[in-house]
């Protein structure tokens, strides 16, 4: 096969765009791009990135093109999300691509003009929208009729979990054949083996002691956040009741933020609960590991990677298996209840009272994290512009 011009959307990876950077689309943008050049030396890639904002991947010089575009940033936020449907087609005229592949597909341009493939990770706000405010849903609900024209003007749709495909047929009516799951994977330093003294450090700088429980991530409504500050108001200093949460998270301009903190001072928490606020994505292998058990509470995750980066680092993993949460943990994790704090209460208990049960958890957590591969997730993307390009060339 000759080789393939193919642009991908390289903009979640930069500080500033939107806030995908440090977040799961983040993670698998940075993932992706760095490898698709390494694996596939033979086709020429080209990287969307915004102008204005710092690039920050590990890429080998030479390797990739960029092609570059500018956003308006002095717009209002619906604005922005239609301000580049006019402007990023004009920003790709300089090259004529085979295939264009958007890693989000809120960040797509209808009037691509190549065919383009878009990673739908989730449809959080349409399955959940009964947990939000009616101001957010009729925001959603705007964006969502011009986000349903550019899923069905794709050339195919990528997500990562079979229940996420489920959703997107139902939700978007798209044929089944159009969809592949690909599932995402976790980076190689979470499968590190830490010493002692660098625990020590990460406890250290996060001024934790030596026990302490782990939370990873946002709390927007479906993370079930009440919920697990319910449960851990439930243990007593005879089972787990002085041992802290530490809850890692930028969440202070979160709209929730005011609401979970007058939640913690009605049930007594504040000295229980640790807000560390953003971690360093270098300490969290660490900060995984240090943990005497990772509580991940969500309603509905359209993946759930906290879950795989905990296992990886070796830590018992707490959760129910709804959604597409089964495929990522197996059997490695302890199943609760989401909607019921005792159930979470009972899950924290069991894992810090039975040894034996804790390792079984760790072991079999390491050997499930171990199932995904970012280089398998890399090919099988690959595989989907190589198909698209075909059958593209076919129609015409």
């Amino acid at each position: 096969m000759s080789a393939l011009k193919f642009l991908v959307d390289a903009r979640g990876t930069q500080a500033g765009f939107k806030h995908h950077k440090h977040r799961g689309i983040g993670h698998y943008a940075k993932n992706l791009l760095q490898r698709f050049p390494i694996l596939y030396p033979d086709h020429k890639f080209y990287y969307l990135v915004d102008r204005d904002l710092p690039i920050d991947l590990p890429i080998r010089d030479g390797s990739v093109e960029w092609v570059k575009h500018r956003s308006n940033r002095s717009l209002t936020s619906l604005s922005k999300f239609f301000e580049p449907q006019i402007t990023l087609p004009r920003s790709m005229r300089s090259g004529r691509f085979d295939v264009v592949h958007y890693l989000s597909h809120e960040d797509a341009a209808l009037a691509t003009p190549a065919p383009y493939i878009v990673t739908l990770h989730d449809i959080i706000p349409l399955v959940t929208r009964e947990l939000y405010d009616p101001l957010r849903r009729m925001k959603r609900a705007v964006t969502h009729l011009f986000v349903r024209r550019i899923v069905a003007r794709s050339a195919a749709i990528i997500t990562s979990s079979e229940h996420s495909k489920s959703d997107i047929i139902k939700y978007f009516a798209v044929p089944a054949e159009k969809i592949t799951v690909i599932p995402l994977a976790v980076e190689e330093q979470y499968f590190k083996e830490h010493s002692i003294t660098e625990l020590d450090k990460v406890r250290h700088k996060y001024q934790l002691p030596h026990d302490f429980l782990l939370y990873v991530g946002g709390i927007d409504p479906r993370k079930n956040i009440r919920t697990m500050l319910k449960a851990l108001s439930l243990l007593t200093d005879k089972t787990a009741g002085t041992i802290p949460l530490a809850f890692a998270g930028d969440i202070t301009k979160q709209r929730e933020y005011p609401e979970m903190v007058a939640l913690l001072k009605d049930l007594r928490l504040e000295h229980r609960v640790k807000l560390l606020g953003y971690v360093v994505e270098e300490d969290l292998p660490a900060l995984y590991a240090a943990a005497r058990a990772f509580i991940f509470p969500s309603l509905y995750e359209g993946f759930g990677l906290p879950i795989l980066q905990a296992m990886a680092a070796g830590t018992p993993v707490i959760a129910a298996m709804i959604s597409s949460i089964p495929e990522v943990a197996g059997e490695a994790a302890i199943n609760v209840d989401s909607y019921d704090p005792a159930s979470i209460a009972n899950g924290i208990c069991a894992l810090l009272d039975n040894h034996a049960l804790a390792d079984g958890k760790k072991n079999a957590g390491k050997l499930q994290a171990r199932k995904f591969s970012w280089d398998q997730t890399a090919r099988q993307v690959v595989d989907v512009y190589v198909k698209v390009h075909q059958q593209s060339k076919h129609q015409n």
